[in-house]
């Protein structure tokens, strides 16, 4: 990898707005040339991500990806607008996979938002 900064965004403003097969081709698209395993681990976070974020939160969704091609790390940020009649929230099954495919992870929670990361380190 060579030195440097990646980052690209995706917004989406409805929750119907986006299926599942146009997020995997915009997936697709920024990972063009990684390996097949990367991308499927990448894949498979984001789809968690994006899950819990349309089951405790409102659009518009948010997900970033932020390469640092000097350190072979991904961080991936998935943030919701929180929803109108909130509930507790507590870590279920979908981000133990998270866990288990991410290096480290963490919830932001803020007044206006909630945002969840994951850094995903790749070989070098």
């Amino acid at each position: 990898m060579s030195a440097g900064h990646d980052t690209a965004l995706c917004v989406i403003r409805d929750a119907g707005a986006l299926s599942r097969g146009q997020a995997e081709a915009w997936l697709h698209e920024r990972l063009a040339g990684w390996p097949a395993h990367d991308v499927l681990r990448v894949e498979l976070v984001i789809a968690e991500l994006l899950d819990n974020a349309q089951r405790h939160g409102e659009p518009h969704y948010v997900v970033e990806l932020a390469l640092d091609r000097r350190s072979g790390c991904l961080t991936i940020r998935v943030r919701d607008r929180p929803a109108a009649a909130a509930t507790s929230w507590e870590p279920a099954a979908g981000l133990l996979i998270v866990e288990v495919l991410g290096d480290q992870w963490g919830v932001v929670p803020l007044e206006d938002s909630t945002t969840v990361w994951v850094e995903v380190r790749f070989d070098r």
